[in-house]
């Protein structure tokens, strides 16, 4: 996964999904 090699290490998997979760919500909301 190349976010998980770009990022730095202190961010965790979890994090990145929650963020991953967030922008498909705004993605849902903006059509």
């Amino acid at each position: 996964r190349e976010c998980e090699a770009a990022c730095p290490k202190g961010i965790s998997i979890r994090h990145i999904a929650r963020l991953n979760r967030e922008f498909i919500k705004a993605a849902l909301f903006s059509e």
